[in-house]
Parts: structure tokens; C-alpha cells; sequence
């Protein structure tokens, strides 16, 4: 996942306070809506963005106030007073209206869960998923995860969450089910490419730390992974540059296989530490075609050290603008696996009473105008990591970063 460097961060302390109170907000939209339509029942809703400027459609909102009036009237299960869960309902229902598997609405419980995975720490399993072509993938799960010590890898398909099938499961549903308390369970049924049959997955839940940055040296070279684009990534790779830069390398490999993304802005800085003040790092295609370029404002530290990026199918988002970005300048060699191909980026947006919603608000291009999106970067030398390699525990991926930095 990707989002916007205009990201806005608050958290609120009244969530509780407006749960309560969501039930008697909603009972006065209800009233001044039977007045609107009462006194212009011919003309329903007029909708105005926020310039307050009409667009050229009318909404009448009397046929959904009909229907809620319809449940309320006529269902008998206990479920309709639950207000809340229907006024949510409604939005995901308009969320889900967009198509976009990026675009979603996330209640307080569920935007405090994702708050808590960018900070770097949270329960569960350990693995971005998304979904491609309307079923739930694995896009990456991170290092020393329970996924991946359960033998999930990037391009699984998730078929069902403890028996219960995921095809028609958002993107929130599934997170939220698969996601649960340290020490509890949960069944994955995986389809892996090329497997005739699916199987079940037991999986144990754990607390999960990510640490999005490690530096080790390797042969006089200095090997960073970085596992995503987080809240920290930026603070922990200045100090990682400045430890390569007084070891004096002579390469780096920045490994950034199973990488899913995070913050535009980190990506972007990240990048600034190859490519020069005021060069382009990506551009932003908005609605309507509008390109913005944004531009470096690192220093550009490590652009005469000889690089090698490493990706696979879980490298995706912002892993993808800084591999593309030192692709397209010919500052890196890119080796291993074509990557996962998200060229969207969202933005945070959140609600009054906790909640959120994740808007995909534009395109991204590579500085050379590539869109990467559905397809991926293609790698500059494709390297394969097969079953077989992590069996005996080799990694020639790796191993021929290591050769081509020595040649």
C-alpha cells in the first residue's frame, strides 16, 4: 500500500464518546431530511463539493431513507438497532460501489489496527495481502513472521478464513479476520500457482515487530533490507547511511524482496539519497490526466557506490518507485523477480468518530513515464528463488548480487 505524502495524522480520544452518540446523530439527519424532501420533494438533494460549487446531477436521497425506513419497520432480527453497523454498512456499500480494491472504508477498531501496523507493531500473522482480479492474495509476508514460517509466500491465493470463503470478502473484511489476538489461530485455505489443489494452513497469531530497516556487511559490502515504507524508515536510514558511508563499501545491495510499500514520502526521501536535489523520483497522475513531478531533495550520498536492488512478486508500491526511479537513472542493478505492479496512490483521510477511508487519488508514473501498474518492473538480470533453493537454505538471488558488485 501507498499513500500520499499530504497524509494527514490525528488520533482522537472521544471515540467512544461519538459511538454513542452516532445513533441520535443519524436520527437527526433522518428528521431534516423528511423536511427537505417535504418541502422540495421534486428537486431531492442537490450535490456540492466542498468549493460549493453544484455538480450537474441531483441525487434523491428519499429512495435510501425509504429503505432504511422499510428495515426498521419490517425486519426482526435484533440487528437492526444496531445503528452504527448499518451507517457503516452504507458507506462500505458506497466504497465498494468505486470498484477499486485500494479504495476502503475502515471502522475505529479496524483504522486503529492499521494505525498500529505502519507504527511497526501489531498481532496477527505477519503478511500483507490484497486483491487481484477479485481474490484475495498474498502480496508478501514479512521475514520471521509466522506466514512465512508457515510456508506462505507472495502470489498465494487466499480461497477461505477458517471455512469461510474469501470471494466476495473486501480487503477490510479479510485483514480483520485473519488479523486477532497473539496465541490464537487461524486457517488459511492456500492455493498456490502451479499446485493442482489447494490446502489448509494452520496458522498460530504472534505479536509482530517489523523493523524496517537492517543493515548487515557482507564481503566489505553493505546489505540493507528494508521491509516496508513505515513511520520510522526514514530516521532509521539516514543512520544506516551514514554507517555505510564511514565503513567505506565497495557496493550495497538494497534488498527489497516482500517489501509491500507504506508512505509515499519515505519512498520519495529514500530515493533522494541516489538521485540529485531537483531531479524527478515519480510523477502523480490525478483525475483528468494532471501530472505532478515530485522532485528529490535528498543529497544524493550514495549515487557513486555501486548498487544492486533486490525484488521479487512481493516488492510492491513504494518498493516499486525507488527500484523504478534508480532503474530509470541507471543508478542500480535491479535483479530477481518482476514485481508485484501497484501504481495507485491512496490517501488517508480520517473520520470524525475514528474511522476512515483510504482513497486512491492518483496514478503514479517512474521519473521516464513508465506505469507499472498490473505489470510490474521487469528486473534488469531475472533471478528465480525457487522452493528448491529455500529448502537447502540458498538464495541465489543474493548470491548473484554479491558476484555482480565483486565483478
Amino acid at each position: 500500500m501507498l499513500f500520499s505524502h499530504k497524509l494527514k495524522k490525528y488520533f482522537s480520544v472521544y471515540l467512544t464518546v461519538v459511538a454513542l452518540l452516532i445513533s441520535f446523530t443519524v436520527g437527526v439527519a433522518i428528521g431534516r431530511a423528511s423536511k427537505i424532501e417535504a418541502r422540495q420533494p421534486e428537486l431531492g438533494w442537490q450535490i456540492f463539493d466542498e468549493s460549493g460549487q453544484g455538480r450537474p446531477e441531483t441525487i434523491d436521497f428519499k429512495l435510501f431513507w425509504e429503505a432504511w425506513k422499510k428495515i426498521n419497520q419490517s425486519f426482526i432480527g435484533e440487528e437492526k438497532n444496531d445503528i452504527a453497523k448499518r451507517l457503516y454498512g452504507a458507506i462500505k456499500g458506497m466504497v465498494d460501489s468505486l470498484d477499486d480494491p485500494y479504495t476502503v472504508f475502515m471502522t475505529p477498531p479496524e483504522h486503529q489496527e492499521f494505525t498500529e501496523e505502519l507504527e511497526g507493531k501489531f498481532e496477527g500473522i505477519g503478511a500483507e495481502v490484497g486483491i487481484r482480479d477479485g481474490v484475495l492474495i498474498v502480496v508478501a509476508p514479512l521475514d520471521g513472521s509466522p506466514a512465512q514460517r508457515a510456508g506462505l509466500k507472495a502470489k498465494d491465493y487466499i480461497l477461505k478464513i477458517n471455512s469461510e470463503d474469501t470471494l466476495n470478502m473486501s480487503l477490510v473484511q479479510a485483514v480483520s479476520k485473519i488479523r486477532g489476538e497473539k496465541g490464537t489461530e487461524v486457517i488459511l485455505n492456500i492455493l498456490t500457482l502451479g499446485d493442482q489443489e489447494s490446502r489448509d494452513v494452520v496458522i498460530i497469531r504472534d505479536t509482530i515487530t517489523v523493523k524496517s530497516v537492517k543493515l548487515e556487511f557482507k564481503n566489505n559490502l553493505a546489505v540493507i533490507t528494508i521491509s516496508q515504507f513505515a513511520e520510522d524508515t526514514i530516521r532509521e536510514f539516514d543512520k544506516t547511511v551514514n554507517k555505510i558511508l564511514l565503513a567505506k563499501v565497495n557496493g550495497i545491495i538494497i534488498d527489497l524482496r516482500n517489501n509491500p510499500g507504506g508512505f509515499l514520502e519515505a519512498a520519495a526521501m529514500l530515493t533522494g539519497e541516489y538521485v540529485s536535489s531537483g531531479q524527478v523520483v515519480l510523477i502523480e497522475e490525478e483525475a483528468g490526466g494532471d501530472r505532478q513531478e515530485i522532485k528529490s531533495q535528498g543529497k544524493a550520498r550514495l549515487k557513486d557506490i555501486k548498487t544492486v536492488v533486490l525484488v521479487n512478486a512481493g516488492s510492491a508500491s513504494a518498493s516499486e518507485i525507488f527500484t523504478g526511479a534508480l532503474q530509470d537513472y541507471k543508478l542500480a542493478y535491479v535483479i530477481g523477480e518482476k514485481t508485484f505492479g501497484k501504481g495507485s496512490v491512496q490517501n488517508l483521510e480520517e473520520l470524525s468518530n475514528g474511522s476512515s477511508l483510504r482513497i486512491t487519488i492518483a496514478r503514479w508514473l517512474t521519473p521516464n513515464g513508465r506505469s507499472i501498474n498490473k505489470t510490474g518492473l521487469e528486473p534488469d538480470e531475472k533471478v528465480e528463488l525457487t522452493k528448491e533453493n529455500i529448502d537447502q537454505d540458498k538464495d541465489p538471488q543474493m548470491a548473484r548480487a554479491v558476484e555482480y558488485l565483486s565483478e
